[in-house]
């Protein structure tokens, strides 16, 4: 959300500099992730000034340049090449003169004039659209100033630059009551009063009263849906003159990342950025019979928007009608193309109404509408504002297009919502927050918050949340509330740390975090990731078939459609949103659920995803080109959870014919996949443009926490002699897995062996023979009877060879 510094000095004396102010809105919960300076310092300008095109002629040796003799003021008469299409003889413009250095729209490099030849033609100059000085995004042709700008006057003065700090607020979904900039300025109020001055007041702002008009329009306003409709006001204007709106109106909506249209429309704009209420004008000789009908429309009418384009509207899309009950306006959301205001208009209706939340988001997010006003409604706008907003709007018409209430005003109100009545205990609040605040300091910030305060004979307090904070709805909301307006920074240092500890028996949450610092030890970094992600990426990556997948109905984002079927989705966004940002090298690892439908049945299970691309090592001088990761640090890292678990070693098997993997392994327990890991197939990765090879392993967690549940695991008396290592390098044939040898090793020496490691892979068909490979296995034994001898040793040694050699035709490289 944009709110601008210059817009809040109209609504309440701000002395603190940008920064300062930042860390106050920052501190009352209102996150400030950027400032950015817009509009134009009076220097950036210097060199550019009034003239008046006297000649303009077609360039001969360019189709779309044209030739113009413009006087400047100072008795010279020059000659410019301009390319806008626009460019006519006795138009007053803005040229930047030669030395002049214009200072382009959003940051681009600055740039010189100099005196030239363009296409063989002399050019002493140049005429200015409006991106190219820095006054907005347009560039459809240079800037027509009004005939009575007087040529030779610099561009600073005749335009009243200003410049403005824009603050970019990361606001949270519950803050319905600071969606616009007199909602922000209320925050500060409070903040003022509780920590600078407590008789701080907001600066008027002007309105028009409405309560006595009555005029010679007439309309009549039919609610057939007031469930998504609780109420719904307007009135009728005459007397409009459309035209562009005033600088200062045009600076407040580019500031805010609007482009200005008429003096009609931005008035609806500015108030729905200064109060939190959308507002929308109807032409009303546009309205057929004069009524409005608030309504929906059977599964497929069409509706053109004001951008044009003709959508399909669904049978919950709630519509405002006309008398014929033709769609004019999809309610919250968009206008209509044929009941909007024109140059032409001269009568209008302004509707200041209140939707239903869901409502608006179902038509917003069913459309892909994401406008200003839905997001208004979308968080919970006031349905008490709507008369005030309209106030504001018939004031501002009327100073910037002449405008005349014509008509009495139309409220439709039938069940008026009610400040919330929250019952509240100093004392226990003191105790849910740990601030340092007493008694009477809550109450005082309850106050500087515009709410009421009732003292109740049991010692607690009743208190009356003004209906432009929906989601203050219980004691803890106030406590919140205070906490965030006194100061986070107050909270008691209690001197000792506490923390809650899991309950007793929570057995799973403790062994998940410690394999999860186990990871993090290992070098991996957590993520987190949505719950929710886009279907199309899903079926297009081959993570699932749709007939699997798990929709959400009405989804906050029209986009993440589906309930994540593959833990392997979250990892591979966090890869692709670091890899467009050169960051490749990484070591990733989530636990989360993934969820399948399978026949009527919805399947939910925890997986541990483990993510590897890129260096493990970064480039240094005793390994220049670094250490990549690859399949058998990926091996090594899913191997070694089962151990972690009292699990002991998997047993791998190769993945055939899975989707997922190009090539890797799988750990099968009772016909079900435990552990898959591998290279990621090309598919998969690359539907997430990652060209780059993909590490990927995944494991189930639930069925190895079930597994450990029904495995024994007794103590072994530790060894009290000293442990004995042999190595053997045996000949096999290729293919021959090392967990076999494993396996066999176990079986045949039992509690005698320790632990095996394969330190050596040896292949060379010249000296082995066509088929063959060596695998060289360090052994290490002891027996709790005692030391072996040479003779005991050697002759354990010969018996697991010759097991070797039955099972695997085994036999020593010599």
């Amino acid at each position: 959300m944009r709110i601008s510094l210059n817009w809040l000095r109209r609504y309440i004396d701000i002395r603190e500099s940008a920064q300062e102010l930042a860390d106050i809105l920052t501190s009352l919960g209102l996150e400030v992730e950027g400032m950015e300076q817009t509009g134009v310092l009076p220097e950036q300008l210097e060199g550019v000034v009034v003239a008046e095109v006297l000649e303009c002629w077609k360039h001969p040796n360019a189709d779309r340049l044209r030739l113009t003799r413009v006087e400047a003021g100072d008795g010279r008469i020059l000659q410019v090449v301009c390319g806008a299409p626009n460019v006519e003889a006795g138009q007053k413009v803005l040229l930047a003169k030669e030395g002049a250095t214009l200072h382009p729209f959003g940051g681009a490099t600055p740039f010189a004039i100099s005196r030239g030849k363009i296409r063989g033609e002399i050019s002493e100059g140049m005429l200015c659209a409006e991106d190219e000085l820095g006054l907005g995004s347009s560039h459809d042709g240079i800037m027509v100033l009004d005939p009575s700008a007087v040529v030779g006057t610099p561009a600073s003065e005749h335009l009243s630059v200003s410049n403005d700090i824009v603050f970019e607020i990361g606001l949270t979904p519950n803050r319905a009551d600071a969606t616009s900039h007199l909602g922000v300025a209320r925050d500060l109020l409070a903040w003022y009063r509780v920590h600078r001055d407590k008789n701080k007041q907001l600066l008027p702002v002007e309105q028009r009263g409405l309560r006595n008009v009555a005029g010679s329009m007439k309309i009549d306003v039919l609610v057939e849906n007031a469930e998504r409709c609780p109420r719904y006001a307007g009135m009728c204007f005459s007397g409009i003159e459309v035209g562009p709106s005033p600088e200062w109106l045009q600076l407040s909506l580019r500031a805010m990342g609007l482009q200005p249209v008429n003096n009609v429309v931005d008035v609806t704009n500015f108030v729905m950025y200064e109060m939190g209420q959308p507002l929308h004008a109807f032409d009303f000789d546009a309205i057929a019979g004069q009524r409005i009908r608030v309504m929906n429309l059977p599964d497929g009418t069409p509706f053109t928007g004001l951008d044009g384009i003709t959508r399909e509207l669904k049978a919950t899309d709630l519509m405002i009608c006309d008398g014929n009950g033709a769609p004019m306006c999809m309610a919250g959301v968009f206008g209509g193309l044929h009941s909007g205001v024109s140059d032409s208009t001269r009568r209008i209706f302004v509707e200041s109404a209140h939707f239903q939340a869901s409502s608006v988001r179902r038509s917003s997010m069913s459309h892909q509408l994401r406008t200003q006003s839905a997001r208004c409604f979308e968080k919970g706008a006031d349905p008490n504002v709507c008369l005030q907003a309209l106030e504001r709007a018939a004031f501002l018409l009327q100073i910037t297009s002449g405008a005349v209430p014509d008509s009495p005003v139309v409220d439709l109100y039938p069940h008026p919502a009610l400040p919330a009545a929250v019952r509240f205990n100093c004392q226990r609040a003191i105790h849910l927050s740990g601030l340092d605040i007493n008694s009477d300091q809550t109450k005082e910030v309850l106050l500087a918050l515009d709410m009421e305060v009732q003292d109740l004979q049991d010692g607690n307090l009743e208190v009356y949340v003004p209906t432009n904070k929906p989601d203050v709805l219980r004691e803890a909301d106030l406590v919140e509330e205070i906490s965030r307006v006194y100061g986070l920074d107050h909270i008691i240092d209690p001197g000792t740390i506490r923390f809650a500890l899991p309950e007793a028996g929570d057995h799973a949450w403790m062994i998940k975090r410690s394999l999860a610092d186990w990871l993090s030890a290992n070098g991996l970094m957590e993520i987190m990731s949505l719950s929710m992600v886009r279907s199309s990426l899903c079926i297009r990556a081959g993570l699932a078939r749709e007939e699997e997948l798990v929709f959400v109905h009405n989804t906050s984002n029209i986009q993440l459609d589906t309930l994540k079927p593959s833990v392997c989705m979250g990892g591979l966004e966090a890869v692709q949103f670091n890899a467009n940002r050169q960051q490749g090298d990484l070591a990733l690892y989530e636990m989360a659920r993934q969820y399948r439908r399978k026949g009527p049945e919805i399947e939910e299970e925890e997986m541990l995803g483990v993510w590897l691309c890129g260096l493990r090592e970064t480039p240094h001088w005793t390994a220049p080109k670094g250490f990549a990761n690859d399949f058998y640090r990926l091996k090594a890292i899913m191997s070694s959870i089962p151990g972690k678990l009292g699990l002991g070693w998997p047993v791998f098997t190769p993945v055939e014919n899975d989707p997922l993997f190009s090539y890797g392994l799988r750990w099968v327990v009772n016909g079900r996949d435990v552990m898959r890991l591998g290279k990621l197939a090309a598919k998969v990765a690359g539907s997430f443009d990652l060209r780059k090879e993909i590490w990927y392993g995944e494991a189930g967690i639930e069925s190895l926490l079930a597994m450990r549940s029904s495995t024994v695991r007794p103590f072994v008396e530790f060894g009290k002699h000293p442990y004995v290592k042999r190595d053997l390098a045996l000949v096999l044939d290729t293919g021959t897995p090392f967990d076999r040898i494993k396996q066999i090793a176990a079986e045949k020496l039992g509690s005698l062996l320790v632990d095996l490691q394969l330190f050596d892979l040896y292949e060379n068909e010249s000296q082995l023979g066509k088929g063959k490979q060596s695998y060289a296995i360090n052994l290490t034994i002891s027996q709790a009877g005692g030391p072996f001898t040479s003779e005991s040793l050697e002759a354990l040694m010969e018996e697991l060879m010759a097991e070797y050699t039955r099972l695997l035709g085994a036999y020593i490289r010599r």
